[in-house]
């Protein structure tokens, strides 16, 4: 029968040749070293356990989600920082943000639930032109094009020499020689070079070849580009090079509102771990709209159906141009071309006008109206317009940033400028300039597009992208603390001079300019280093340069005249109206306004527009993945709640045994406990969280004097030494593991290493605490094919990888210096406890055997208290163990042994025990062995090995495969397989809003059911918007 299981063979308290004398009594006394030993290291196990549980306080509100940023919910810190992207990015595409400077406080509301992300709708317009010198992407998006036709642009010259030109009008070609040279737009050689030559014959070969081919064929020349033209493009570099030696420096459209252009712009936000995330800073819906720009001119497209139509050339040296038509002859041309001029549809050449060849305005069927007759005498002809978006000079933004920076920084450090400057209301006004007041007059608005509106006795509104033309309201201004404190710093304009430009609002205007002079006092006053004056000189150059301004079509009911007015918003000498001119001036450089070029044959006028409503965004909330944290936090948790309960179970021994325990083991508490009942893969999470922690930046959002921003907030001393210490648990695995090389020293280095490390990472911590890093760096592709922009605007590094690294690599330094130094010193002193007889027992882990206080008997079995067994993982009662290692119920055959405190003994192993108790009867052993072995069959244990084989194959296949099926289940919390943003979740979405409108409740319903088929395109790039019926 097999013996007992039991940890002990041998009579450990007496000698072999002691003889029984009869019961001894246990010493349970304690000298004044142990009790305070034990006072001592209670104190410790309660103080590192209150700790472990202030971590968690700590740990909690940074593992809110994946990104360890505090408090970054949805409607607060991450609309913020969307917020603070945008508006940086209306101003610079490139620079560094640092988001705990005070410059970037805004003063806006994020501690609702709902927290609205305004756009500017002339973004696009904005990044569009930013990127129109990006040749190499121009031309690999020009590719896709199905011809030159498709463009918006208005063409000059049909090929990179300029051999042909092929404006509307004379006036217009020389205009395109002045001004539009270096525009590739404007070149029909540029998208013809590029296209598939087959699909644009296919398309429009007829077309083709009565406006361009048939003139072209006439001469050599023409006929060499016509062979050398289709399919021409070899590759980038080669047609790079093309461009630069024709001068082409940038290609800009012309300026259109049939088409809203769709954008989506992301930043990326990384956390300590090296992860990225991208977050969505902008989202717009690309659509079709009113094309109210039309009669500028109406695209090549249509250029080139109604001129084959007509049996026009384009080219303007062809007899089948339309400038030669009657009663204008092409006999004349030919005597001296550089100096022909005839119009076939004006006077003098046609002395009854209208009564000709139809040419490029009368096609569009303009009526003889105030405005339309206006805009053809100063402006030029309808259908020869080119309209382009202007952006702001960069001295005006910069001098926008700097009036911002200043005043952001004032309001939040000087209590009375922000309580002058929250003083100020905002209200509308109507200010007019002084020349357009007139009694006679009455307006129609500003927008050349808008030809059919009536007079009314007040001035109206500006042009604007979205303009609706039946809105006749009265022109009014919104006037608020910023661009009114603004305009009276720029333009050192007094509050009634400013007003008195109102014909009927003068009182609310001066209820909003009198306590902006106010604020300005003290911001002129108070202001650290306010903003030089030379920057409002050189702004102000670059504007008169410009010559932006905005224009008013009058008409005089004294005299029936028509009456054309504009107004700079800024003059070379003082005016009146440059206060109301930095106002525009303000919101065009904020984003809300912009100037577009109006370019005729008469006259070029850069017109500033309406302000725009900004277009809404929502921070994506389920952007900020909230997956890997939860599993950090519960991990964290478990670490925390085993070491409260195993310290729990050690009290309760504790007190069990009338608080009779080795107090130097509780010093290694947190050694023992972790490595016996925790193990190492919870204990490295545990440190990395600590590591992660400290390569965080830490921020905290608030509000400081209605701004809103992030303040840089350093751990405290107390702080940055609890979460270095919990770093250490990386140190303790790596001791752990080194435990087999290193067991007859760690006792002395591994406290000596973690001490250094710690101290070490405290002094980092306090001394140089990570700070946010976020840098602007927009890279945009402009797809001028389907009217859309995708940009990346930029990073930024709540935690740094890099400083995550160098404390790891801290650690193992340290441990390595220890190591050393302790070495080098027992070999210069060695010591009996350098390699000590005591090799442990097979229930004890090298972690207790290590650090474990070594009390022996004299047959050198090691005496434990029972308090101690607990963080070993050992729970004795009376004669038994139960070890929670191995889960097993052991009997203590040494449980009557006499020892002091009634401690438990441990006989060192002996590995050999079970050979030696065969010695006896070798023979009979080996007998046993050979028959077993003729017993079995080889080929019975070939198929059984075999088997075996195949099943821990089988096994690792069939994990491997379930990994591979589950990959696409478990992407999402739904264990939805395939479930995309902009497919199924907008599809689901469509579906719910348009069934609910049928049947609000109609039960359960089949998603695959035939009845729910949607014709929408879900796999564009771009994701389909999702429409609500209200």
């Amino acid at each position: 029968m097999p013996e007992r299981l039991s940890i002990s063979r041998h009579n450990i308290g007496a000698t072999d040749h002691q003889e029984n004398t009869g019961p001894k009594a246990v010493d349970m006394s304690m000298t004044t070293t142990e009790a305070g030993e034990a006072a001592l290291g209670l104190s410790y196990l309660v103080f590192t356990l209150v700790l472990t549980l202030y971590y968690l306080k700590m740990l909690s509100p940074v593992l809110s989600n994946d990104l360890w940023w505090e408090r970054f919910n949805a409607s607060g810190a991450q609309s913020y920082v969307i917020d603070v992207y945008n508006g940086q990015l209306n101003l610079v595409t490139h620079g560094t943000v640092d988001f705990t400077s005070p410059v970037f406080g805004i003063s806006k509301d994020y501690s609702t639930y709902y927290t609205p992300i305004e756009v500017t709708p002339t973004y696009p317009r904005m990044v569009a032109h930013a990127h129109s010198q990006d040749i190499a992407a121009i031309i690999t998006n020009l590719r896709t094009f199905s011809g030159p036709e498709a463009l918006d642009t208005q063409y000059c010259w049909l090929d990179f020499n300029r051999t042909w030109e092929v404006a509307h009008t004379s006036m217009r070609q020389k205009r395109c020689q002045t001004r539009y040279i270096q525009n590739a737009a404007m070149f029909w050689e540029t998208t013809a070079r590029l296209v598939n030559w087959k699909t644009f014959m296919d398309k429009r070969e007829g077309e083709w070849n009565v406006t361009v081919a048939d003139g072209l064929r006439k001469t050599p020349e023409g006929r060499a580009w016509l062979a050398r033209t289709p399919n021409a493009f070899k590759d980038l570099p080669t047609e790079m090079a093309l461009w630069k030696q024709a001068g082409l420096t940038y290609f800009t459209l012309q300026y259109m509102n049939a088409v809203t252009w769709s954008v989506t712009e992301t930043m990326s936000i990384a956390n300590a771990f090296g992860s990225h995330e991208a977050i969505s800073n902008k989202r717009m819906t690309g659509k079709d709209r009113d094309w109210s720009l039309w009669m500028y001119q109406w695209s090549p497209g249509n250029d080139i159906y109604v001129a084959q139509a007509c049996g026009y050339s384009f080219i303007r040296s062809d007899s089948a141009n339309q400038q030669f038509t009657y009663p204008c002859d092409y006999a004349d041309y030919l005597v001296n071309p550089a100096n022909y001029t005839c119009d076939p549809c004006n006077s003098p050449w046609n002395p009854v006008p209208g009564d000709c060849a139809p040419d490029w305005e009368w096609m569009m069927g303009m009526p003889d109206v105030p405005i339309v007759q206006m805009v053809r005498s100063n402006v030029g002809p309808f259908g020869s317009i080119d309209a382009f978006f202007v952006p702001a000079p960069a001295s005006l933004k910069t001098l926008y940033a700097t009036f911002h920076t200043h005043l952001t920084e004032l309001a939040q450090s000087n209590q009375a400028f922000h309580n002058a400057l929250v003083s100020i209301p905002g209200y509308h006004a109507d200010p007019v300039p002084p020349s357009w007041l007139n009694p006679s007059y009455e307006y129609m608005g500003g927008d050349p597009s808008c030809t059919d509106r009536q007079p009314l006795p007040f001035v109206q509104s500006s042009m604007a992208f979205d303009i609706a033309c039946t809105d006749q309201s009265r022109h009014t201004m919104l006037l608020h603390r910023f661009n009114t404190l603004f305009a009276l710093w720029a333009s050192k304009a007094s509050p009634p001079t400013m007003c008195s430009l109102c014909p009927t609002l003068a009182s609310v205007c001066l209820s909003v300019v009198v306590p902006s002079a106010t604020a300005l006092d003290l911001f002129n006053n108070n202001a650290v280093a306010p903003p030089s004056d030379s920057l409002v000189q050189v702004a102000k150059a670059d504007i008169v340069t410009l010559n932006v301004g905005t224009l008013q079509f009058a008409f005089n009911i004294v005299d029936s005249s028509n009456v054309f007015l504009t107004q700079p918003l800024l003059a070379s000498t003082l005016s009146t109206w440059d206060a109301f001119g930095w106002v525009y001036l303000y919101e065009w450089a904020a984003g809300i306004r912009e100037v577009v070029s109006i370019e005729g044959d008469r006259g070029v006028f850069p017109v500033v527009s309406n302000t725009y409503d900004p277009i809404i965004n929502e921070a994506g909330a389920l952007e900020v993945p909230k997956s890997a944290c939860q599993y950090l936090w519960i991990i964290s948790v478990t670490v925390s709640a085993i070491l409260v309960s195993v310290g729990a179970i050690f009290t309760f021994y504790t007190v069990l045994m009338r608080f009779r325990i080795v107090g130097r083991n509780l010093f290694r508490f947190n050694r023992i406990v972790g490595a016996v009942w925790l193990g190492r893969p919870l204990l490295l999470v545990r440190g990395m969280t600590a590591v992660v922690l400290l390569s965080t930046s830490p921020l905290d959002f608030g509000v400081i004097h209605g701004f809103t921003r992030f303040e840089f907030a350093p751990r405290t001393f107390v702080e940055s030494m609890i979460v270095s210490g919990e770093a250490m648990w990386i140190s303790y695995v790596i001791h752990d593991v080194l435990l087999l090389f290193t067991r007859h020293y760690e006792l002395h280095f591994a406290p000596i290493s973690t001490g250094l490390c710690w101290l070490v990472y405290v002094i980092i911590d306090v001394a140089s605490p990570y700070k946010i890093e976020a840098t602007l760096d927009q890279l945009c592709t402009v797809d001028y094919r389907i009217c859309g922009i995708r940009c990346t605007s930029g990073a930024i590094s709540m935690g740094n990888v890099k400083r995550a690294m160098m404390l790891l690599v801290i650690q193992v330094v340290c441990i390595v210096v220890a190591f050393c130094v302790v070495k080098v010193w027992q070999c210069v002193r060695p010591t009996q406890s350098a390699k000590s007889a005591v090799t442990g027992h097979l229930l004890l882990s090298g972690s207790a055997t290590a650090f474990l206080h070594k009390e022996t008997t004299e047959k050198g079995a090691w005496m434990v208290d029972r308090a101690a067994c607990v963080m070993c993982g050992l729970l004795t009662f009376r004669s038994y163990f139960f070890d929670t290692k191995l889960w097993l119920l052991l009997v203590d055959q040494d449980a009557n042994e006499v020892v002091k405190w009634n401690k438990k003994l441990f006989e060192p192993p002996e590995l050999n025990l079970a050979l030696r108790d065969y010695e006896a009867d070798v023979s009979t052993y080996a007998s046993k062995v050979v028959q077993i072995r003729l017993e079995t069959s080889s080929r019975k244990r070939f198929f059984a090995m075999a088997a075996g084989l195949g099943y821990v194959f089988a096994t690792i296949f069939a994990s491997v495969t379930y990994l591979t099926l589950t990959s696409t289940n478990m992407t999402n919390d739904f264990w939805w397989a395939n479930y995309n943003a902009s497919r199924e979740h907008v599809y689901v979405a469509r579906m719910y809003n348009s069934q609910l409108l049928y049947r609000p409740h109609g039960g359960t319903v089949s998603l695959d059911s035939t009845i729910f088929v949607d014709d929408a395109d879900y796999n564009s790039s771009l994701a389909k918007g999702v429409e609500v019926t209200m």
